[in-house]
This record gives structure tokens, sequence and C-alpha cells, in this order.
């Protein structure tokens, strides 16, 4: 079966791609990746701050850390917070990208040369598999081209903070 004229395959896969390129930018707009960055190296940098004061023994700056405490705690309950804020949109794409996709190409399969572990929720259990239909087709493309985007837009981001450096 065809959709505009597209091999099921591809269609499936373009379909991922876009759902893709709309759960990064959702991301990136709603989970406020740069406030998680800032938040993260302050956190980190807290936390360095208060291991060498400790292995120091330095009982005045771990008085100065212990002020910080609670401003600490409460950014890393917003760090917690920020990533799922863009949920809310792609949580209902993605579920209605499963209700609509599949039934377009309902005897579409593709067989991986490798098998990987599905969860078996019902049994507790690992099923290894290598074909997949449609849903699990269009949920493996969006895995991939995921973790594609991310790579490349991370190294874009890179890329631009080293070049604003120099």
């Amino acid at each position: 079966m065809t959709l505009l004229g597209l091999d099921s395959g591809l269609a499936i896969s373009l379909s991922s791609l876009v759902f893709s390129c709309i759960s990064f930018f959702a991301n990136s707009k709603f989970g406020k990746r740069a406030r998680l960055k800032e938040i993260q190296k302050i956190v980190k940098d807290y936390q360095d701050q208060l291991k060498e004061a400790t292995k120091m023994n330095n009982e005045k700056k771990l008085k100065e850390l212990q002020v910080r405490e609670s401003e600490v705690l409460s950014l890393t309950q917003e760090m917690l917070v920020l990533p799922f804020r863009s949920m809310i949109i792609v949580l209902p794409l993605f579920f209605g990208a499963l209700w609509l996709v599949p039934p377009q190409f309902p005897s579409y399969t593709i067989t991986l040369p490798f098998s990987i572990p599905i969860p078996d929720l019902a049994h507790f259990s690992l099923n290894w598999r290598a074909s997949f239909g449609p849903r699990g087709a269009f949920i493996l493309w969006a895995f991939v081209f995921g973790m594609l985007i991310e790579m490349i837009m991370s190294r874009l981001e890179k890329a631009k903070a080293a070049k604003k450096v120099n």
C-alpha cells in the first residue's frame, strides 16, 4: 500500500522523521534546554565545592554551602520538572501517530538483521524480536532519528559555542 505515492517503508520512516523533528524542537522550546544546562552547571559546581570542603574538613566553607543547600535543592527540583513540560506536546503526538500510521500499512513488516529485546509487561519478561509491523517500525525509526537529531544538534551547539569563544 502507498501513502501519497510513497512506498510503505519510506512513508513510515518519513512520518517518524517528522515526529522526531517535532519532538526535538518541542523539547528544546518547552523543556528549556539552556535553563537545564545552566542548572546542571550550578548543581555540579555546588557538589564539587561540597566534596572539596568535606575532603579538606573546611567547616567555614561547609557552613557557607549549607546556606546554599535549599537553593540547590530547589534548582534540582526545577531541573527534574523541565523535561516533562514538553511531554504535554510530545506524548499526544506520539500516541496520535501510533493511532494514525499503522492502519495505513496493515500488511507492512520490517525484519532487522538482529533481534532486540521487547518488554512483555504481562509476563515481566523480555521477548527478543527481529520482525516488526508498522507500529514497531515507526517506533524504531523514531528512536533512530531522535538519536541522530540529538547528536547532530548537540554537535552544532558545541561548534557554535566554540565559535563564540574564539
